[in-house]
């Protein structure tokens, strides 16, 4: 399907030669560990819209379909549909009617048995998505006590954080040279990096209360009775 896909839009983008099968085979490849996230329908989206000017980057192809141009077309089409996700999203939050208050407490007990559920994965060692370090994480730890670092196991969540570059990248910096080093007070004022490290401070309290094999049954129970109330 992408090589007859590949073999299609060379010819619509007007490039003189289809790339030899090796070349073939390696965009196939390069898209599928890079781009897995998008869809076929996706891929042949994203060359329509390079192909009437609808995307924001160089879409001059200089008669060469390689791995370079793969990349900068799907990169300009995955920041557009971020955006129009984005949009949709907020629009989608705008026009819904506010959750009750039971409701709101509902979705908040479900959470707590969801958190429950992945901590005891941990407990036990099995793998869990990285999705369960995130904020809401973070304030119910805060709420149960459990989630105290003093200054210096702050500044050193920061150090490792910092020497694995991903402060830089959270910050959308091209370059880790292009980060600068704010105070952690500082780094609060900034949504995308108070998220990340928020998620890495959410990663080492739970990696304390793992390695404590914590059991956090009676204190979740004890906080879901108080949950509406």
């Amino acid at each position: 399907m992408f090589d007859a896909w590949i073999k299609g839009t060379v010819i619509d983008l007007g490039v003189r030669e289809t790339p030899a099968n090796q070349l073939r085979a390696r965009l196939s490849d390069f898209a599928r560990r890079r781009y897995g996230f998008l869809t076929f329908s996706d891929l042949k989206r994203a060359f329509e819209l390079a192909l009437v000017g609808e995307l924001e980057a160089e879409t001059e192809h200089y008669n060469s379909f390689d791995l370079k141009y793969l990349a900068r077309i799907l990169n300009a089409y995955n920041k557009k549909r971020k955006g129009v996700i984005f949009e949709a999203n907020e629009k989608k939050e705008l026009e819904a009617p506010e959750a009750t208050e039971s409701q709101k407490a509902e979705i908040h007990r479900a959470f707590v048995a969801n958190f429950k559920a992945r901590y005891e994965d941990l407990l036990a060692g099995r793998p869990i998505s990285s999705t369960i370090y995130n904020t809401a994480t973070y304030e119910l730890l805060k709420r149960l006590r459990l989630c105290a670092f003093n200054l210096e196991q702050l500044r050193e969540i920061y150090r490792h954080a910092e020497k694995q570059k991903a402060l830089a990248r959270a910050a959308a910096c091209r370059s880790a040279s292009e980060w600068t080093k704010p105070s952690i007070s500082a780094l609060w004022k900034k949504k995308p990096i108070r998220i990340f490290f928020t998620a890495e401070i959410t990663r080492a309290a739970l990696s304390e209360l793992v390695e404590l094999e914590f059991d956090i049954t009676e204190k979740l129970e004890a906080y879901v009775q108080d949950i509406g109330n």
